[in-house]
């Protein structure tokens, strides 16, 4: 599913850009002079960071190229906003942008985010790590990888600090729920849709989850009984208007040598209205609510 990432947008001994990141809906990093590095490699971007920022730290290439490169549509994104000390939480939308005359001193570098959770405080963020038995996850780059924290920023999305080692379900999956407690539950709907796909549609077989296109990161990829590609996105909450355009964006950079045709569910536990609405002009892709059903049983006492 998801990747999980830290950029830090700015310094915080520096100019106050940390409201115009949020406003703007963006995490962005610096380094202008590199220029447009969304078509360069590894060595590429080490000889502009070379050329340009010869006295910087050894390990600017590596992140502008992490942040390029392996940053990618559908990964959770946390940035600080120091002097209110919040952290913010987001989801990229967007693919890799360069300006090189960014407008309101943004940074050069950007990825269009979602942001699901702005009101995380310092503490808040410290205690997740805390209660779990870990040291609070703030390092020192200004872009990292954060998928081993992925437990604790769920946790941060659902919108509790406490570990509940008995209950993995962290979020509430009403459809009125906070946007930002439907991705604790999004690696649990993977897990029992891939082993259950004909619950979808009979004659699904499994081709892979997880699978990197160059739309970003698909969650399932099948194909049918009639030998069609099919791509099923899903959301654990309510399909907003932007997860037709993520889908689409996955049909259309889907792994399909042999040029079969491909189809598309995007599945959710509710859907906005305008979503709907543009459902019924893609024939090819076909909305789906999921629900959960529990069954009780007796459980043998110890002796």
């Amino acid at each position: 599913m998801s990747g999980y990432w830290w950029v830090r947008s700015g310094s915080a001994t520096g100019d106050n850009i940390f409201d115009l990141v949020e406003e703007s809906s963006l995490v962005g990093i610096g380094w202008p002079r590199v220029g447009d590095i969304g078509k360069m490699d590894f060595k590429d971007i080490r000889a502009e960071v070379h050329k340009f920022y010869p006295d910087s730290d050894p390990r600017v290439t590596g992140m502008l190229h992490a942040f390029a490169k392996k940053i990618q549509i559908g990964d959770i994104v946390l940035t600080a906003k120091p002097h209110d000390r919040l952290v913010l939480i987001g989801q990229v939308t967007g693919e890799y942008e360069f300006s090189s005359n960014p407008e309101h001193h943004l940074p050069p570098h950007i990825h269009r985010v979602e942001w699901l959770r702005t009101d995380v405080s310092y503490d808040d963020y410290n205690d997740a790590f805390e209660n779990n038995g870990k040291k609070p996850a703030w390092g020192q780059l200004t872009v990292w990888n954060a998928d081993q924290y992925a437990d604790e920023i769920n946790r941060l999305l659902a919108g509790t600090t406490e570990a509940d080692d008995d209950d993995p379900m962290l979020v509430d999956v009403d459809s009125d729920a906070d946007t930002g407690s439907r991705f604790g539950l999004e690696r649990d709907l993977q897990d029992a849709l891939k082993n259950n796909l004909h619950q979808l549609e009979l004659g699904l077989k499994l081709l892979g989850t997880e699978q990197r296109v160059a739309a970003g990161r698909l969650d399932i990829a099948a194909i049918d009984s009639e030998g069609s590609i099919v791509v099923i996105e899903l959301k654990a909450g309510t399909a907003q208007p932007e997860s037709m355009t993520q889908l689409l964006a996955y049909m259309g950079t889907v792994d399909n040598p042999e040029n079969r045709p491909v189809r598309g569910f995007l599945v959710a536990n509710g859907f906005h209205p305008r979503l709907r609405h543009a459902a019924k002009a893609v024939s090819n892709i076909a909305l789906r609510a999921y629900s959960f059903t529990f069954s009780f049983g007796d459980v043998e006492r110890d002796e």
